[in-house]
């Protein structure tokens, strides 16, 4: 199993850094994303970062993808899933020292 997500075009200017996730739920509703990151009841999901990802351009979640809390894609039991991409647009923050960091520029949403 892997799945494949690609940048529209005309999403975002510019090509992008930071990470690609899927989540995976038996359900719809709420979202998957919303059911992700909950250390006793997160549903599957799997990421993987990305550098310059420009529009047209698709990134792999495949059986190498890390995941939590099922470790790779292969471990997901059979059934049928509602599978939602997500993409976190990191920034780029340069510092005094010369070294540059790379990391979800919080905008009042709560991460």
């Amino acid at each position: 199993m892997r799945f494949v997500v690609t940048l529209p075009p005309g999403v975002h200017a510019g090509s992008i850094t930071g990470r690609v996730y899927v989540a995976i739920s038996r359900h719809a509703d709420p979202e998957p994303r919303e059911e992700a990151g909950d250390l006793a009841t997160s549903v599957p999901f799997f990421g993987r970062d990305v550098a310059s990802l420009a529009a047209g351009t698709s990134v792999v979640i495949d059986a190498a993808t890390p995941g939590y809390p099922i470790p790779a894609l292969r471990d997901v039991p059979a059934g049928t899933y509602c599978v939602q991409a997500i993409l976190n647009v990191y920034t780029r923050f340069p510092r005094a020292d010369g070294h540059v960091l790379w990391a979800h520029n919080d905008r009042w949403e709560g991460q």
